[in-house]
């Protein structure tokens, strides 16, 4: 958990505004959802796949954002001309 948490203050000095955001999100997923049904007695099927796909589309989410920007923040082969 220490580690989780030097990990995130990386990140809110990395990322600003929505990806900062989608991250932080993304992160409360893992922490309140995931790691504590992972480490459960008795997993409750239903709800860990909901977990699951949840965790998925925030990823996909936050993988999208960060397309984008690095899309948006590089120059474009077009512009180098």
């Amino acid at each position: 958990m220490k580690r989780i948490g030097s990990l995130s203050a990386n990140l809110r000095e990395s990322f600003k505004g929505d990806l900062l955001k989608q991250v932080r999100h993304l992160m409360r997923i893992l922490i309140d959802e995931v790691y504590p049904e992972m480490i459960a007695q008795e997993r409750n099927e239903a709800r860990w796949n909901e977990i699951k796909e949840r965790t998925r589309v925030q990823a996909g989410q936050l993988s999208d954002l960060l397309n984008l920007e690095r899309s948006t923040a590089s120059p474009q082969m077009s512009d180098l001309r």
